[in-house]
């Protein structure tokens, strides 16, 4: 938490020793709370009448380097998740599957499904 706080920082926390504490927003735990018996939570509340699995999932997915290194004792270290706003889209598009490459004196006929190709020497 102490390098990545700002990946966490739209998520709150908090913790039962032993009755529940308010939320707070998301940081370092505080010494005080790292003892038997106490269980401290991090993550997104919704509410239980209007769930959005699809934003658990996607906050389980953007947790995970941190449960790991956790969980390892702080063997693993925590990796910083990938910035990308690439979706994965069921289904596939249509791909190119020829093409011509020319070099001095020769050509090449490609066939891009099976990575094979003839070589056709050019007279002239």
């Amino acid at each position: 938490m102490k390098f990545n706080m700002g990946d966490f920082s739209d998520m709150r926390m908090w913790h039962y020793d032993p009755d529940r504490s308010s939320d707070y927003p998301a940081g370092r735990i505080s010494s005080d709370l790292v003892k038997n018996g106490v269980f401290v939570f991090l993550g997104n509340r919704q509410p239980a009448n209007k769930i959005d699995y699809e934003k658990i999932l996607i906050d389980f997915d953007r947790l995970l380097s941190l449960y790991r290194y956790v969980e390892s004792a702080g063997i693993t270290a925590p990796v910083p998740l990938p910035k990308s706003d690439f979706a994965f889209m069921p289904g596939h598009s249509k791909k190119v599957t020829k093409a011509k490459a020319t070099f001095t004196q020769k050509e090449l006929d490609l066939d891009l499904v099976t990575v094979s190709f003839r070589r056709r020497c050019i007279s002239g």
